[in-house]
C-alpha cells in the first residue's frame, strides 16, 4: 500500500492518474483509491488546522473529503463550509484536478468568518491570501471587479468558471476514480471494501478517536 506523507505526494499521484489513458485507469485496484482518499482526508484535515492557526480563525472543528452527487446544489463546488458546525467539506475533484488546492482550503476557512460571498468575504480572502503569500501583495483583483454595496451577495462570481466546470477526458477520469471509490447503494454511495478500509487507516488516527466512518463518509476532527 502506498504511503502518502504530504499533500505534495497526493498531488503527484493525482497527476499520474489524470495523465494516464482512461482504459488504464479502469484497471487500477480500487483499494489504492480508497487508500488515497483516506490519506487525503487526514492530510488535508491537518493542513486546515495549520492554516486556521496561521489565519487566526476559530471555529474549524472537522473536515470531510466528499464526492458531490450530480443532483447536489454543490455539484460544481470545490468545497463547502458550515459556519454553524465548523465542518469543511473538500470535493474529491479538488485534489485530483487542481494545483490551487491551498487556495480552496483558505477560501473555505474564510467562510467561518463570512458565510456568504459578500464583498467583505472577498476582501477577507484577499487579505489572507496575501498574508500567506499565496498571491502578490500588489494584487487587487477580487473587489476591483465588483461595484456593489458591501452586503450584496456575489454568488455568480463565487468560483471562476474555469474551475467550476470539467470538460472531456478530465471529467471521465474523475468519474472512473469516483466509481472505484464508491458504489451506488441505499445511501447514494457505499465506500468500497467496508472490511478492508480499516487497513488503510493509520493506527495513530484510530487510537486518537479522531475519525468517524460510516457509509460513504469519513469525517475527521481537527488536528490537535
Amino acid at each position: 500500500m502506498k504511503l502518502y506523507t504530504s499533500i505534495s505526494d497526493l498531488q503527484n499521484q493525482s497527476k499520474t492518474w489524470m495523465q494516464c489513458p482512461c482504459k488504464e485507469l479502469v484497471n487500477i485496484n480500487p483499494l489504492d483509491v480508497v487508500n488515497f482518499y483516506i490519506a487525503a482526508s487526514y492530510l488535508i484535515n491537518n493542513r486546515l488546522s495549520e492554516l486556521s492557526k496561521s489565519m487566526d480563525i476559530s471555529g474549524f472543528e472537522e473536515s470531510e473529503i466528499v464526492s458531490f452527487s450530480p443532483r447536489s446544489l454543490h455539484r460544481l463546488a470545490l468545497g463547502t463550509c458550515n459556519k454553524t458546525t465548523g465542518r469543511i467539506q473538500i470535493a474529491f475533484k479538488s485534489i485530483l484536478a487542481y494545483e490551487s488546492l491551498e487556495t480552496t482550503l483558505v477560501h473555505e476557512l474564510c467562510h467561518l468568518v463570512h458565510a456568504n460571498h459578500t464583498s467583505r468575504f472577498w476582501s477577507f480572502l484577499e487579505y489572507n491570501l496575501k498574508k500567506l503569500e499565496l498571491i502578490s501583495h500588489e494584487y487587487n483583483g477580487w473587489n476591483a471587479r465588483f461595484n456593489k454595496y458591501d452586503e450584496t451577495r456575489d454568488v455568480d462570481f463565487a468560483y471562476d468558471e474555469g474551475q467550476s466546470t470539467f470538460k472531456g477526458s478530465c471529467d471521465r477520469k474523475i468519474a472512473i476514480l469516483k466509481y472505484k471509490l464508491f458504489r451506488k447503494g441505499p445511501h447514494d454511495g457505499l465506500l468500497l471494501f467496508s472490511d478492508e478500509i480499516y487497513k488503510c487507516i493509520p493506527d495513530f488516527l484510530k487510537s486518537s478517536d479522531r475519525y468517524r466512518l460510516y457509509c460513504n463518509r469519513l469525517i475527521i476532527k481537527k488536528g490537535v
